[in-house]
């Protein structure tokens, strides 16, 4: 089935602002409370929760902007989106649905391949908008790095 989350814009905007340590932590705290408030009758396994955390790191590393006072460029949104669809979500969601679904692995590369297509140019315009929008509005200097 297809889900879309929306909670990798506030991973995106909390790495940003605080790099990768908090982004592994968003991580893993938005992957736990939403299975637990939201998870569909499907079984709890620790390995989203490892793609959760490697994510967040990635957003960290890339997008953090505390010392080197750089905005999010398109480019930046665009390789973190790739990197994070293709690396985390397919090639490891692929391994994780294998593992507790039981079909084979291409089975699930393929459509997670085609997911995350579709919805790398709708992830990478609203992370854009969003971070810009923080940027431009001052959030990463007046609330958190007081500069």
């Amino acid at each position: 089935s297809l889900k879309i989350y929306f909670s990798f814009l506030v991973v995106g905007l909390g790495c940003m602002c605080y790099g990768p340590c908090v982004g592994m932590m968003a991580g893993a705290i938005i992957d736990s409370v939403g299975f637990l408030l939201s998870s569909y009758g499907e079984p709890y396994f620790p390995g989203y929760l490892v793609t959760a955390v490697l994510s967040g790191f990635i957003y960290g590393v890339l997008l953090y902007t505390g010392w080197q006072k750089r905005k999010p460029t398109l480019l930046r949104i665009i390789v973190v989106r790739l990197i994070i669809n293709y690396g985390s979500n397919v090639l490891l969601g692929s391994v994780w649905k294998a593992m507790l679904y039981g079909k084979g692995y291409l089975y699930y590369l393929t459509s997670g391949a085609i997911k995350n297509t579709l919805m790398l140019p709708v992830e990478v315009f609203l992370m854009w908008a969003v971070l810009n929008a923080a940027v431009n509005y001052g959030l990463d200097r007046k609330y958190i790095h007081k500069r």
